[in-house]
Formats: C-alpha cells, sequence, structure tokens
C-alpha cells in the first residue's frame, strides 16, 4: 500500500471485501505483528536553508508465522 492514511471504505474499494471483513482483517495483520506501524515521508530540508540537516530511524521485526490469516 502506498498510502498509510487511507480510509479503510477506499482500502475495501481498492482490495475487494466489504469495510466491515477489511478492517478486521486490518486489525488482524496489526494484531499479529504482519503490519508493524506506518511511515511518514519526509521531504529534505530545502538547500537554500544554511545548516539545515534532518534525520530519521525505523526499524521493524517480523514474527514467526503462526497461523494463516
Amino acid at each position: 500500500m502506498k498510502n498509510g492514511r487511507i480510509s479503510n471504505a477506499d482500502l475495501a474499494a481498492q482490495v475487494g471485501p466489504s469495510p466491515s471483513p477489511c478492517v478486521r482483517r486490518v486489525n488482524r495483520l496489526e494484531a499479529s505483528g504482519v503490519n508493524c506501524g506506518y511511515r511518514a515521508d519526509i521531504a529534505p530540508p530545502h538547500s537554500t536553508e544554511a545548516g539545515a540537516s534532518s534525520s530519521a530511524s525505523a526499524s521493524c521485526a517480523t514474527p514467526a508465522p503462526t497461523s494463516p490469516l
């Protein structure tokens, strides 16, 4: 998915199931650790700004599969 902030209704329209089963599936994926988070794309500082800098760090661990979703 390219948009971590997409509404459940829009996600359901894109992937097929109705909104209720779609939100349950997303919740199960989050609870099981498959969906471990969402991200933000941060634009680098403008090159004309003197001394501007930015940094970011993230990590994600995937659990061993226990059962099919």
